[in-house]
């Protein structure tokens, strides 16, 4: 009698899990860890958000890839020294993605995950530190100061104003030293505008031998909130 009862537990179980196991996504049933001869990242986003005083008040990083799941990373700061990047500023820790909370201090040079560098250069990004008006007709001028306003002529940064939908102000960004004019502030929507700035990039790493030359692409976004 207790062989047969234990038989029919063993078939219950089998049953329930046979039952179960197919309803489960198979992404569920993986959970690989970080390893450095598979690795790899496919793309890494920085947000940075500031308010109307441009004064910063959020910022995170992305990493999207494979087998990155507990992968070290950290960070060379503007200040010359590395950072490493904490488990208690990681809000995600999957095998394709890692993103982390950064503060403002962290304005990342270089980007290290495992032994790999990624170059981000965020030092070289336009801030703006201040604007002369807070309110401008549609379609007015408006005056502005920065840092690296410049880099904009570099080709791979744009300008954008943003209220509830983007448009591309590149074309209309006038750059004089540490000054620059917008010379047409018509937006898709009216109301108060944010400016953008939002810089692409692509570098090919050799991660390992299961990926010798990936194509990495690293998008860098700085939106300056109700600047106008």
């Amino acid at each position: 009698m207790k062989i047969k009862l234990k038989i029919k537990r063993l078939l219950a179980t089998g049953l329930i899990a046979a039952i179960i196991l197919p309803l489960m996504p198979i992404g569920e049933l993986k959970a690989y860890a970080f390893e450095q001869d598979n690795f790899k990242v496919d793309e890494v986003v920085l947000i940075r958000n500031f308010d109307r005083d441009q004064n910063s008040l959020s910022a995170i990083i992305s990493i999207r890839g494979e087998y990155l799941r507990d992968a070290p990373v950290r960070i060379f700061t503007n200040k010359g020294g590395f950072k490493d990047l904490p488990a208690s500023a990681r809000d995600i820790n999957d095998d394709n993605i890692l993103q982390y909370r950064l503060s403002a201090e962290d304005i990342g040079s270089k980007l290290y995950v495992g032994n790999k560098e990624i170059s981000l250069d965020e030092e070289n990004m336009p801030n703006i530190t201040s604007i002369t008006t807070k309110k401008v007709e549609e379609g007015q001028q408006l005056k502005l100061q920065g840092t690296n306003l410049s880099q904009i002529y570099s080709g791979n940064i744009k300008v954008y104003l943003d209220r509830q939908g983007e448009t591309d102000i590149t074309s209309k960004f006038l750059i004089s030293g540490s000054e620059a004019t917008i010379s047409d502030t018509r937006a898709k929507t009216l109301g108060q505008q944010s400016i953008v700035f939002k810089k692409t990039d692509e570098q090919y790493i050799n991660f390992n031998p299961a990926n010798p030359s990936v194509n990495v692409k690293i998008n860098i976004t700085y939106t300056y909130q109700d600047q106008f």
